[in-house]
């Protein structure tokens, strides 16, 4: 997507219209592999071949990172990490946010948390020295993590904002309070210009398409408190009224985003 970075995405266990999550490498000469989520054995084969193809240049790997706790973000992590230590003899982390450490206890070894603000030095193939900071973002998941890289004024906005599809907000792991003021501090992000996410193409104007999501949520608001107004008693009822002729299967996850 640009010189510092790499889209590959890897099938997962995702939900429609999702089939899969974006893994992003990040720099080259030193550089972190974030969600690298795929269960199936295909899938991590491929990964691990522009991996092992880094390390064999002599490319550092200073980090695994998962981004949140859902299962189409982790899977593949732990598989990548055995790989690197039995093939070149690598002591590899696995790191996330002390939150999705705890969600994923006993699925996931982790051996360092990310805090907020925390910034990554890296490298680009031509030695360059550049930075990324990791942002808590929360509201899809309580320990939802982005990534930014202000030179390039390009987001790596995990599935706060997506290239297909929209994201759900799923109480009660999802809060729609905090996505909302997730959403204003990615959108005034300094220098901000570019965003991929966990699922979908890159976007171009970054900016405008947060504000397109932030103005969606608030029309989605304001079409509960009507359903409300208008007699809706339960979470049920206001969903059946704002989300008129929804196909069936997809009436689990908005009455989520309704209650959330």
């Amino acid at each position: 997507l640009n010189p510092r970075l790499i889209c590959f995405p890897l099938r997962t266990k995702t939900l429609p219209p999702a089939t899969h999550t974006n893994c992003f490498i990040v720099g080259k000469k030193e550089f972190i592999v974030i969600d690298a989520a795929s269960p199936f054995a295909e899938e991590q084969a491929k990964l691990f071949e522009l991996i092992d193809s880094f390390i064999e240049k002599g490319f550092v790997c200073k980090a695994i990172i998962v981004s949140h706790l859902h299962p189409d973000h982790f899977g593949g992590e732990t598989a990548l990490r055995n790989h690197l230590k039995e093939k070149f003899g690598l002591e590899i982390p696995i790191r996330a946010h002390k939150i999705t450490a705890e969600d994923l206890r006993g699925k996931v070894e982790f051996r360092k948390f990310i805090e907020d603000g925390e910034v990554f030095e890296l490298k680009d193939e031509a030695d360059v020295s550049f930075e990324i900071k990791a942002l808590h973002t929360p509201g899809h998941a309580r320990g939802h993590l982005c990534f930014y890289d202000s030179e390039f004024g390009f987001l790596l906005s995990s599935d706060n904002i997506v290239g297909t599809g929209s994201v759900v907000i799923a109480h009660p792991e999802g809060n729609m309070i905090d996505y909302l003021v997730s959403l204003e501090r990615m959108k005034n992000l300094p220098n901000l210009r570019f965003l991929a996410g966990s699922h979908g193409s890159a976007i171009f104007n970054a900016k405008g398409k947060i504000e397109e999501y932030i103005a969606h949520r608030l029309r989605r608001e304001k079409q509960i408190l009507e359903a409300i107004e208008n007699g809706a008693k339960t979470p049920e009822e206001i969903t059946e009224k704002v989300y008129e002729g929804l196909d069936a299967q997809l009436f689990p996850l908005v009455f989520k985003s309704v209650l959330a």
